[in-house]
């Protein structure tokens, strides 16, 4: 037997082998399988046929193959007698288990054995580790069914082909070895061998890991029970620029959309290419890829963990400005060039690759071949966004706190509280080399606020004092609107107590925000100490949830405090500035308004908030602008509210709260802590004990120490505010510049890190995993259209509620929809009950809005039709900053598709308490 096993082994080759059990039809191309087969699922029937005391070996009743399971071979056919010779030879070798098994048991293991089993354990093995995420599990089952869904397309594609050959040309042996299925990973089983393939076959860009010298660090010794310093490399990853522009030009769709950007047909500014800078780009850099550059650090770490800091990273992104906006805000277009630690991004050799490229780019460019032909393609850095001290840091210019803090003008910071309107002298290209050759000089440095040359530099069009955009994300919404909502939040519920924070929180958790501002709604957590503490203007909300509260600020509390209110008027004013500001269309009478706006809101700040306060001796004034500027002078942060106060006697106490992060807004918070305005009790024995300490102070230190109304000034960021015209004017609108995509970019290296925990050398690890995505998410093929699954039905045009709509729009009877509750386009949500702008806001006309009544989608999925209805725009109402409209049942509904609004954003409409009145609150202009 074992002799003619080992034949059929090394000679035969004879599959497949079919199982000879009762009822049991099963066939296997390898004896192994046949053997596990046999073992765990007819191990009584095999015991007995081994047994001596067996006295029938194989009844044929039951035990024979079925002629239409017998496959023909040329000679040399494997019959039942074989296989039953095979079990007893298996268990002889590989003694069964004696334990009896019913006839049931051996039934029930037989219908466990199957895909939905086996799929029921993959993912309960998934579940029960872990750090495996549902999204990380969905993603396995995911890629496991397209697997086996490809393999059985290629195996059904195999024998069609040879069904289709003539019968003397078919290859029965080949065909079936085709069935052999083997471990496809195999070949890539480690990381190496991995990155290898996918560079090889899907274009991956593996990081360039750039040496940069050597750090001191601690190891134990492998010989004694001690650590011993020791030396570590210092490095950061590069990925050349080059090499992601030329793969996002390879894509054919991508391509076409940078090349067919054309500039605005009417007045208004919608791209840099309708801005006053492009005209001074030069001819053979007009139709350049046009370069925005974002830098900004991030911890991968959790910001109270022990190890905060230690991985601190500096991430170079950037976003090509030639795509469409609708692409721009996706985080895959969102692409990442180098990550170093953030220590580390301030030295000049790491930029010196990225510089070098970009230089390469400005005057060679890079080829491309379309269609046989070669074309070359050049690149321009236009702008660098961020952060206000990410800016400063990588632009030479000294801290936000210093005493000439802005980077188009000379303006200081007495000046800026003297006068909040007033602009310094403009910086150009000129002026700012002589600032570099004496900053050396430290009273040059403080007067000009220039610390040295930029990291940026050598390029032919960028230059740091002409192409560093404001950031609208950090200055508005997470600057100075936390800011004065918190102090008119102050006013009311502290001082004129119109509400407690109780009653607030339950006004800003029951408001009826509408489907669109759901997941932009504030938090309710306000409380009236909180609020009377402005050593820190930090709310606890996002960015997000900032915009929507400024928004429906006169919503929630207009009923309660007086029209003439100034805190009123500010945020009303502040509001109107918005919505300019994030405009995605600009005319130059909006530009006029904006620089109205921003008048009329500066002037009604410093009228509630003096920049001395009145009454007040002159002497004492000029001593408190002194020492403020004195504090400035010494790099103390003016701004900061994580400043140390001495006691009743002296001692110190922290006021205000723990800062929650590390950034450029703690720079500037506008408070100065000079005076409360709360006079404290008189208590003799604290009194002689503060006469005894002043005694031993000088003049600046007691002017500190000294107790008296608090001034809120002006901060930065207002000043910031009046150069917004000039930048749009030069960049066309400020929204394609901002920074909120870009933050969002950091979750994903937040994400990663946390979860797959390797620190040896996590820049690396980064950065292969987010190459690796890119081209994963570029293998697979998504739509740009998502229909919600409830609600859906599938009928024709004349089945339909609304088909004399659709018949007048041009589409057939015989034609079928989908008629939906809600589709996702291009990332907004259309579902009924919503509205849509059909024209915006002119200097003659008021905006005209619709209703959406119903939705419906081509058969093809490409199409979006919206039924709606034109509602009356009544009026504007500016201390609202929101349209009064009101339905017209005579209208008629008609057909629009999604591309023929004025305006991508849709609306919720929102009411005001004690009114029946609907409005509707637009986010822009545009």
């Amino acid at each position: 037997m074992a002799g003619l096993q080992k034949h059929l082994k090394g000679v035969e080759h004879i599959p497949p082998y079919d199982c000879g059990e009762a009822h049991c039809y099963t066939s296997f191309l390898d004896r192994r399988s046949l053997y596990r087969h046999l073992r765990d699922h007819h191990k009584t029937t095999s015991s007995s046929a081994s047994s001596p005391s067996s006295p029938n070996l194989l009844p044929s009743s039951s035990r024979m193959l079925p002629e239409e399971l017998v496959y023909h071979y040329p000679e040399g056919a494997l019959s039942a007698s074989d296989v039953q010779m095979s079990v007893s030879h298996v268990c002889d070798e590989e003694p069964l288990e004696s334990a009896p098994v019913s006839n049931e048991s051996e039934q029930e293991a037989a219908s466990d054995c199957s895909l939905e089993t086996a799929a029921e354990h993959a993912v309960l093995r998934m579940r029960s580790v872990t750090y495996m995420t549902s999204v990380a599990i969905e993603a396995v089952n995911e890629q496991c069914f397209n697997l086996m869904q490809d393999t059985a397309t290629i195996l059904k594609h195999k024998v069609l082909n040879f069904i289709s050959l003539p019968e003397k040309d078919r290859n029965l042996d080949q065909l079936l070895k085709e069935f052999s299925i083997n471990n496809p990973f195999v070949m890539f089983k480690t990381k190496t061998q991995q990155l290898a393939c996918f560079q090889k076959k899907y274009g991956l860009l593996l990081p360039r890991e750039v040496y940069l010298g050597q750090r001191f660090d601690s190891r134990q010794n492998p010989k004694r029970p001690r650590l011993q310093p020791t030396q570590k490399p210092r490095s950061y990853q590069y990925v050349s620029i080059r090499d992601i522009l030329r793969g996002v030009l390879s894509d054919p769709c991508l391509r076409k959309l940078i090349l067919s950007e054309k500039p605005s047909p009417d007045e208004f500014m919608r791209t840099f290419r309708d801005g006053a800078l492009f005209k001074t780009l030069p001819p053979d850099l007009k139709d350049a890829i046009r370069i925005i550059l974002y830098i900004d650090d991030l911890e991968v770490l959790q910001a109270l963990s022990s190890r905060a800091g230690a991985y601190k990273i500096s991430g170079t992104y950037f976003g090509i400005q030639n795509l469409p906006p609708e692409l721009n805000s996706l985080l895959n277009y969102i692409f990442v060039t180098a990550l170093a630690y953030a220590d580390d991004a301030t030295h000049s050799e790491v930029w010196e690759l990225f510089l070098t490229d970009m230089q390469k780019l400005e005057t060679e460019g890079i080829d491309i071949m379309i269609d046989e032909e070669t074309v070359n393609f050049k690149a321009v850095l236009i702008a660098q966004i961020g952060d206000t001290l990410a800016a400063h840091e990588l632009l030479g210019f000294v801290s936000p706190s210093c005493q000439v803090f802005c980077r188009c003008c000379y303006i200081s910071r007495k000046d800026m509280w003297i006068d909040g309107l007033k602009k310094g002298e403009a910086r150009t290209p000129q002026k700012h080399e002589l600032d570099i050759r004496g900053c050396n000089n430290v009273v040059i440095r403080k007067t000009t606020g220039v610390r040295g040359p930029p990291l940026l530099h050598g390029l032919r069009f960028f230059h740091c004092v002409q192409s560093s955009v404001f950031d609208i994300f950090h200055d508005l919404q997470q600057g100075v609107c936390k800011m004065e909502i918190k102090l008119a939040l102050r006013e009311y519920v502290c001082k004129s107590k119109y509400l407690t924070d109780e009653e607030l929180n339950s006004r800003i958790k029951y408001f009826d925000y509408g489907f669109v501002e759901k997941k932009n709604k504030p938090s309710p957590n306000f409380t009236a100490r909180y609020l009377n503490d402005i050593k820190s203007y930090n709310l606890h909300q996002t960015g997000a949830q900032m915009w929507c509260l400024v928004r429906v600020f006169p919503f929630l509390l207009g009923d309660l405090v007086p029209a003439d209110d100034k805190f009123f008027h500010l945020i009303s004013l502040l509001n109107q500035i918005m919505t300019i500001v994030f405009a995605h269309a600009i005319s130059e009478y909006e530009l006029k308004s904006l620089d109205l706006l921003i008048h009329k809101h500066h002037t009604l700040f410093q009228e509630i908030f003096p920049c001395l306060p009145e009454g007040a001796a002159t002497a004492m004034q000029e001593e408190e602008i002194q020492i403020q500027v004195e504090l400035e002078d010494s790099f103390e942060n003016p701004d900061n509210p994580q400043v140390v106060e001495l006691g009743t006697c002296g001692n110190p106490a922290i006021v205000g709260e723990v800062a929650e992060q590390d950034s450029e807004e703690e720079l500037e918070l506008p408070e100065e802590d000079f005076i409360n305005e709360e006079v404290a009790p008189y208590d003799e024995d604290v009194e002689v004990v503060n006469q005894a300490a002043a005694t031993e102070e000088d003049s600046t230190t007691k002017m500190k120490n000294k107790k008296g109304p608090k001034v809120v000034r002006l901060i930065n960021k207002h000043h910031h505010m009046l150069h917004y015209s000039k930048f749009m004017r030069n960049f066309g609108p400020l929204i394609l510049y901002w920074c909120i995509r870009y933050e969002a970019k950091h979750y994903f290296f937040k994400l990663c890190a946390t979860v797959c925990h390797n620190f040896q050398n996590v820049l690396k690890t980064l950065m292969e995993v987010l190459q690796m995505k890119i081209v994963a998410d570029r293998l697979k093929s998504s739509s740009h259209l998502t229909m919600g699954k409830r609600g859906r039905k599938h009928l024709y045009v004349s089945e339909s509620p609304h088909r004399e709509q659709l018949f007048a729009y041009g589409l057939i009877p015989s034609q079928k929809v989908y008629k939906v509750k809600s589709v996702v386009c291009n990332g907004v949500d259309y579902r009924p009950d919503l509205f849509v702008t059909l024209k915006l806001r002119t200097q003659y006309a008021l905006p005209v809005f619709a209703s959406i009544k119903a939705v419906y989608v081509s058969d093809c999925e490409k199409h979006i039709y919206l039924l709606v209805q034109e509602w009356y725009t009544v009026e504007f109402d500016a201390l609202y900053c929101a349209y009064h409209v009101t339905p017209l049942p005579q209208n008629a509904i008609t057909v629009k598709e999604a591309n023929m609004f004025a305006s991508y954003r849709l609306l919720s409409s929102w009411t005001r308490y004690n009114s029946e009145n609907v409005y509707l609150a637009p986010r822009t202009v545009s």
